[in-house]
């Protein structure tokens, strides 16, 4: 399976009006564990605006990238990616 590195936003994904928007927005995940070479987790993300369909938000892209995508900056450690 290949991925990129970096954590995307899908082009075709809705774009949401307003904030309020988002707050009704609901969002499903898949881990993917991948076990070729070292084990490493991976998340989809698929999000769902009110009367809208299912549509792909982000990923497949690497657990420690997508939690670092909602840690304050103060807290962001130094990333161990190569």
């Amino acid at each position: 399976m290949s991925f990129s590195p970096a954590l995307s936003t899908q082009a075709r994904a809705e774009v949401l009006s307003s904030p309020a928007q988002a707050a009704d927005a609901a969002y499903r995940y898949r881990i993917l564990l991948v076990q070729a070479g070292p084990a490493q987790l991976l998340v989809q993300c698929w999000r769902r605006s009110p009367e809208a369909a299912w549509q792909p938000h982000c990923g497949p892209t690497p657990m420690d990238l997508f939690i670092r995508r909602f840690l304050p900056p103060a807290q962001l450690a130094p990333s161990n990616s190569v």
